[in-house]
């Protein structure tokens, strides 16, 4: 197997193993209360506070957007494990936006899967582009 192939799946993994490792620690998470009595009202008014316009509440609505996230990537790593060149240069931008979201907003443990995963698709794509005529 070709050093772009080898790449282009290992960052298909960093991806699958990113949303499953989010998935484990929205399943272990939930449930658990912070010890100081700020966390714990922050987490009452979440969970008690109803948005009218739709109709749930921040809890509900942080939950399903950290399941979407653990959906999405780990679908965004198996397309990626067999993308097209095309294909990876439209996985590959949309990572590289999503890192400077994260790099803006998150914390070390999804940025490091990310940039990890994006850097071996950068890699695998110029390998691939390199061999490829125009």
């Amino acid at each position: 197997m070709r050093w772009n192939m080898r790449l282009q799946r290992a960052g298909a993994v960093l991806l699958v193993l990113c949303g499953l490792a989010h998935l484990a620690g929205h399943i272990m998470s939930r449930g658990q209360h912070g010890p100081s009595s700020s966390e714990m009202l922050l987490l009452e008014l979440m969970n008690s506070y109803r948005f009218p316009e739709v109709g749930r509440t921040m809890q509900e609505l942080f939950d399903g957007f950290s399941l979407t996230f653990s959906v999405m990537f780990v679908a965004l790593g198996v397309l990626a494990w067999s993308a097209s060149t095309r294909g990876l240069v439209v996985i590959t931008v949309a990572l590289l936006c999503e890192s400077a979201i994260g790099l803006l907003y998150w914390f070390f443990a999804p940025n490091s899967f990310i940039l990890s995963a994006t850097l071996c698709f950068v890699v695998s794509l110029t390998l691939r582009l390199r061999k490829e005529p125009a």
